[in-house]
């Protein structure tokens, strides 16, 4: 029996099996994520800040907007992209904004939106 040989199965198989526990677990979390609604909630809330982000854009008045989330989101605009977060390891919702919009970048940790266009559209 050659023992070199029978360590490296041991090895290829515990690698296996940790790669197997990994999937699972990713696949468990992203199921309860669908389930409980996480996952649509982030893009929901991304879409809608994003659209009232535009609104404030197109609008031709004085607006202002605040938007209560029920949990700390961070909120993230970047070359044109909002993102929706939890925190920044978390998975994201994410709102492509029209073109032209580019110069607004910004990262804020919060549960409380204030969105205007007195001067140029402001985030808060």
């Amino acid at each position: 029996m050659n023992k070199k040989s029978m360590t490296q199965h041991q090895f290829l198989y515990l690698f296996y099996i940790l790669f197997a526990v990994l999937i699972f677990v990713f696949l468990v979390n992203t199921l309860d994520d669908m389930h409980s609604g996480k996952g649509f909630g982030k893009e929901y809330f991304a879409r809608d800040v994003g659209m009232i982000i535009e609104s404030a854009y197109i609008g031709n008045g004085d607006l202002e907007v605040e938007y209560n989330f029920t949990e700390k989101f961070l909120v993230e605009i970047k070359d044109g992209v909002l993102l929706l977060r939890e925190s920044k390891q978390s998975s994201y919702g994410s709102y492509l904004i029209a073109e032209g919009e580019e110069d607004l970048d910004f990262e804020l940790i919060t549960n409380k939106l204030k969105i205007t266009n007195e001067r140029g559209v402001s985030v808060e």
